[in-house]
C-alpha cells in the first residue's frame, strides 16, 4: 500500500504544484510583443521535500520545475517540466520526471511521465490466530501518458494509458517461506475534462471538472481484468485580493478482480473516505 501512496503522491504533486505563483498578467499592456520580450523564457521554481514517519524514517528530498510557453500567443497557458526525488533513512526512495504541455492556444495537452520507487513497510496478517507484523518491500517502474484535444469551448476529451510494474516482496516469518511476486497495472484511460480556471497551476478563480476510466485488461500483462473511475471536481473564487475559495469533491470506483497495489486507500489528496 506504500508503493501506492508514493506513486500517487508524486502525480499529485505535479498536478497540483502551486510553484508558478501567478501567470503573467498583459491584460493592461496594449504590446503583448514587447512584453514577451522583456519576460524570461524559462522561469524555475524549487521546493524542498523533508518528513518523518516511524515507519519510514527521516526522509530528505526535492522538487525542481521550469515553466515555459510553447507560444507567444496570448491564451497559451505555461508548459512545465518536473524532477523530483526523495530518499528516507529506512532506504526508501522515489525519482520522478513529469512534463505538463499545453499546445497551440490551449486546444491541445500533453502529460507525460515516469519514474521509480522502492517502498519498505509492513502490513498485518493473521497467523496462529494472531495478528503479526510482516515486513514487506515495493518496488517497480512507471510510466504514463495523456494527450488530450479541446472539443468545444473549454471541453477536452483525452485517450492514454499507463505501465505500472511492482515487485512484492514479503518476509513471513519462520518457518513460512517468503513471498515474492510481480504484478502489473497496465491500462488504456480515456478522460473528459471541463477547465475554466484562470491557471493551471495557482487558480483563483474557475472549475475544473474531470472523469476519468482506465480499463486494464488481462491482455495488458495484468493478473485480471478490472476497471477503475475517478470524477473530480474543484471550484475557485477569489474572495479578496489575498484569498482564494476551493472546493473538492472525489469519488474512486474499482471494478473486477483489483489486485493489492490497484485497491483505492484513505489519504493522500483526499484524506477523507473509505476503502
Amino acid at each position: 500500500m506504500a508503493n501506492k501512496s508514493i506513486f500517487l503522491t508524486i502525480i499529485s504533486i505535479f498536478i497540483l504544484s502551486s510553484g508558478y505563483a501567478q501567470e503573467n498578467q498583459t491584460d493592461s499592456i496594449a504590446d503583448n510583443n514587447q512584453v514577451a520580450k522583456q519576460s524570461p523564457k524559462i522561469s524555475f521554481a524549487g521546493l524542498p521535500l523533508l518528513s518523518f514517519d516511524r515507519s519510514k524514517g527521516t526522509g530528505f528530498g526535492a522538487i525542481g520545475m521550469g515553466f515555459f510557453k510553447l507560444s507567444d500567443k496570448s491564451g497559451t497557458k505555461p508548459s512545465s517540466v518536473m524532477l523530483m526525488g526523495k530518499y528516507t533513512t529506512k532506504k526508501n526512495w522515489h525519482a520522478a520526471a513529469m512534463g505538463n504541455l499545453f499546445f497551440a492556444e490551449d486546444n491541445y495537452r500533453l502529460m507525460i511521465g515516469g519514474g521509480y520507487m522502492n517502498s519498505n513497510f509492513q502490513t498485518y496478517e493473521q497467523l496462529d490466530n494472531a495478528n503479526v507484523e510482516v515486513p514487506y518491500n515495493n518496488h517497480g517502474g512507471f510510466l504514463f501518458v495523456m494527450p488530450s484535444v479541446r472539443v468545444w469551448n473549454q471541453l477536452y476529451l483525452g485517450l492514454g494509458g499507463q505501465i505500472f510494474k511492482s515487485h512484492l516482496d514479503v518476509d513471513f516469518p519462520d518457518p513460512m517461506p517468503d513471498s515474492i511476486s510481480v504484478s502489473w497495472m497496465n491500462s488504456l484511460a480515456f478522460s473528459t475534462m471541463f477547465d475554466t480556471r484562470d491557471s493551471p497551476y495557482n487558480p483563483s478563480k474557475g472549475v475544473n471538472s474531470s472523469v476519468r476510466f482506465n480499463f486494464f485488461p488481462n491482455w495488458m500483462e495484468n493478473i485480471d481484468t478490472y476497471y477503475k473511475m475517478y470524477f473530480e471536481f474543484n471550484f475557485y473564487k477569489r474572495i479578496d485580493h489575498s484569498k482564494v475559495l476551493a472546493s473538492r469533491a472525489s469519488m474512486n470506483v474499482g471494478l473486477g478482480g483489483l489486485p493489492f497495489v490497484g485497491q483505492n486507500y484513505v489519504g493522500n489528496r483526499d484524506i477523507r473516505g473509505y476503502t
